[in-house]
């Protein structure tokens, strides 16, 4: 299994998809759209197949708030740089 690499704001390579926040939105340079996330196409989705995404962003952008909700919609830059958001993950600390 290949793990979702990203660089940090330090510059260090080391976050995996195991420590990636829910909702977290990356541009990724190739389709099909990684496991664990979902295109940031505007495309409703259903709250029982994405419970953690829908509790962290409820029906802003979309849905009918009881069985679908919609993620936001997010031109990409060219058609094979998509924009993907976590479906999974963990949520941040609050202080």
């Amino acid at each position: 299994m290949r793990a979702w690499h990203d660089v940090s704001s330090t510059g260090t390579t080391g976050n995996t998809r195991n420590d990636i926040f829910v909702g977290r939105i990356n541009l990724v340079p190739f389709i099909p759209v990684p496991i664990g996330f979902v295109p940031c196409d505007g495309r409703l989705v259903k709250n029982s197949e994405h419970q953690a995404l829908f509790a962290a962003m409820g029906p802003r952008f979309g849905g009918d708030e009881r069985k679908t909700f919609a993620g936001p919609k997010l031109d990409a830059p060219a058609p094979c740089l998509p924009y993907v958001m976590a479906r999974t993950g963990f949520w941040p600390a609050c202080n």
